[in-house]
């Protein structure tokens, strides 16, 4: 999780340094006329977020219809080995999406600012308690629901990398909701 969080901090300091520098040269010129962020309506990729402390993600696919869009990531993992913390756990994440502004810097750098609102089901099954020696097969669906703000650096009209922050909860089972933070790697076509 550490390596995850460091990741988090590098791609969130890389894309403001990066946008901060290149915004002196900003221009809305008909050279840009058509902004890259509409350009390709389509992503693939993978994302990982923390939703509620307990991390989700794997392969994303993005779709937009100019000002609005959806995103899905699933993802899960499976390890037997009574050292990880759950046998099993995955996850599926729906995500509306809503355009609030987007800016074109460059030929090679654009942006854009969007809100998201999230629907999905996480499962999985732990494994012992720290206190208990006894290895549970307890299977524990739960439902996550959140919302936030998005941030997406596009360079060279098709590599995305988004950064989503918000609040995320999940429910029934170990209820909880705080702070998120989540990023990602996107091919646009």
């Amino acid at each position: 999780m550490k390596i995850f969080n460091i990741f988090i901090i590098i791609s969130v300091l890389v894309c403001f340094s990066s946008a901060a520098m290149l915004s002196a040269q900003s221009s809305q010129s008909d050279e840009y006329s058509e902004a890259s962020y509409y350009a390709f309506k389509y992503a693939l990729g993978m994302f990982g977020t923390t939703a509620a402390g307990n991390g989700t993600g794997g392969l994303h696919f993005q779709r937009w219809f100019d000002r609005f869009g959806f995103q899905v990531t699933t993802g899960g993992v499976y390890h037997p080995d009574e050292d990880y913390s759950s046998t099993l756990d995955y996850s599926f994440v729906l995500d509306g999406l809503w355009s609030v502004y987007g800016s074109t810097f460059s030929n090679w750098l654009s942006g854009r600012l969007y809100f998201w609102i999230s629907a999905g089901h996480r499962g999985f099954i732990p494994n012992a308690d720290a206190d208990d020696n006894e290895r549970r097969e307890e299977y524990i669906p739960n439902l996550l629901g959140g919302f936030g703000i998005g941030i997406e650096t596009i360079l060279f009209d098709h590599f995305s990398i988004p950064i989503q922050f918000g609040y995320t909860g999940e429910f029934p089972a170990y209820p909880s909701i705080g702070f998120s933070i989540g990023s990602g790697l996107r091919y646009r076509y």
